[in-house]
C-alpha cells in the first residue's frame, strides 16, 4: 500500500468512525426526544385544564383565594360597600343574618355590625330608619366595612361617601301563606318554630298544615284572603304603602312596575330562599369582604328542617287562590319575575348582580 492509499484507508475509516457515532447518537437521543415531547403534550393538557377549571371556579363555585377570583371581584366598586340585609317576615331568612353575623364575629373579620332590628331601632317610621342609616354612613370612615340589618327598603338613603348594597331574600308566597296560616292557628310563624322540631316533625307538621289549608280553600275559597295582611314583596320594593281597605287592581298596576324598576335601577340584590344552599355564594360573591369564607362556614351551622322540606300545596288549590285573591295573585307574578332575574344572574355566577 502506497502512503496516499494509507492515507486515503486512514481519512474513509476515519470519516465511517465518525458517521457510526453521529448514528449512535441519533438514535439514543430519538427516546429522549420522544418523552419531552410526550411531556410537553402532557403539559400543554394540564395548563389547558387548569384555565378550564378556573373559568369553571370563576363562574360558579369559587374558592375566595383563587387568584382569578380575587382579582375579578376587586375590579367591583362594590367590595367595600356597606351591606344592607333587610329580611322578610314569614320567609326564615333571618337564618342568613345570623349566620353572617356569627362568621364575621367567629373570624374576626374588621366590620361593624348594626342590628337596627335587635336594638329596637327597627321598629321605628321608616324615615326615622333611614336617618339612623344615613348617620352611620355618614359617621364611619370609607374603608370601614358595614354590615347592617333593617327590616325596611330604603330606596333614598343618601350615599355619602358610601352607596350601601340593599340586599333581601324573599319566599314563594304560597309557602308565606301557608306560614301566616300556621300563626293564625298556633300564634307563631312556621319558621320561627321550625327549629324546636326535628326533621321529621317538622314534615309531618308542614304536611298536616297543607292539608288542612287546602281542605279550607275547597270548602270556601276566600278562607286565605285576608291572611297575608299588611305584609307584601311588591310593596316593600315599590315603596308604595297599600291602599286602604279592600286591595285594589289600580294600585297593583301601578305598584309592579315601580317594583320592577326599583330592583333594577337602585341593584338591589334579591335572592331566593328555595336556592338555601347556594344563597352564601351570592353573598360571597356580592360582598367578598363582609362575607368572607361563608360559603365553607355555612355548612358548620345546623340547618333549619324547612331548608330541606318545602310546602307542597296542590296546583289546584293556588288557581283557586289565585282566582280569589288579588293581593296573592300579584306576590306570586312578582316572585316569578324576581325568580327569573335570580336564575340567570346564576348562570353567571350572580356576576349580574355585581356589574
Amino acid at each position: 500500500m502506497t502512503l496516499r492509499q494509507s492515507r486515503i484507508y486512514r481519512s474513509l475509516s476515519g470519516n465511517s468512525i465518525l458517521k457510526h457515532f453521529l448514528l449512535g447518537l441519533v438514535l439514543l437521543s430519538l427516546p429522549i426526544i420522544l418523552c419531552m415531547t410526550n411531556h410537553l403534550s402532557h403539559l400543554e393538557r394540564s395548563r389547558q385544564n387548569s384555565r378550564t377549571s378556573r373559568e369553571y371556579l370563576v363562574n360558579w363555585q369559587p374558592s375566595l383565594n383563587d387568584t382569578n377570583v380575587s382579582f375579578l371581584l376587586e375590579e367591583h366598586r362594590n367590595v367595600n360597600r356597606p351591606l344592607i340585609f333587610v329580611p322578610f317576615r314569614h320567609t326564615g331568612d333571618e337564618f342568613f343574618s345570623f349566620v353572617i353575623k356569627q362568621t364575621i364575629s367567629d373570624q374576626h373579620l374588621y366590620v361593624k355590625v348594626f342590628d337596627l332590628i335587635k336594638s329596637g331601632k327597627g321598629s321605628v317610621t321608616k324615615k326615622a330608619q333611614e336617618v339612623n342609616i344615613q348617620n352611620i354612613l355618614r359617621d364611619e370612615s370609607k374603608d370601614q366595612l358595614i354590615f347592617i340589618e333593617s327590616n325596611v327598603i330604603n330606596l333614598t338613603i343618601q350615599t355619602f361617601d358610601k352607596e350601601p348594597l340593599l340586599v333581601s331574600i324573599i319566599r314563594d308566597p304560597f309557602e308565606v301563606l301557608l306560614s301566616c296560616y300556621h300563626q293564625k292557628k298556633y300564634g307563631k310563624s312556621l319558621y320561627r318554630v321550625s327549629d324546636t322540631f326535628t326533621a321529621t316533625e317538622f314534615k309531618d307538621r308542614l304536611n298536616n298544615l297543607t292539608y288542612s289549608l287546602e281542605k279550607c280553600v275547597l270548602r270556601n275559597k276566600h278562607c286565605t284572603k285576608g291572611l297575608l295582611g299588611s305584609m307584601s314583596m311588591v310593596k316593600s320594593f315599590s315603596g308604595m304603602p297599600l291602599p286602604r281597605g279592600e286591595f285594589k287592581r289600580d294600585w297593583a298596576n301601578k305598584a309592579m312596575p315601580q317594583a320592577k324598576t326599583n330592583i333594577v335601577s337602585h341593584r338591589i340584590v334579591v335572592g331566593i330562599i328555595e336556592d338555601f344552599h347556594v344563597l352564601p355564594f351570592m353573598f360571597e360573591r356580592i360582598a367578598p369582604k363582609v362575607c368572607q369564607n361563608l360559603w365553607y362556614l355555612f355548612d358548620m351551622h345546623q340547618m333549619p328542617p324547612w331548608a330541606y322540606t318545602p310546602a307542597n300545596i296542590s296546583d289546584r288549590v293556588k288557581t283557586i287562590i289565585k282566582e280569589n285573591d288579588l293581593h296573592m295573585l300579584l306576590e306570586h307574578r312578582f316572585y316569578n319575575w324576581v325568580k327569573a332575574r335570580y336564575d340567570r344572574s346564576k348562570k353567571f355566577g350572580f356576576s349580574l348582580f355585581i356589574e
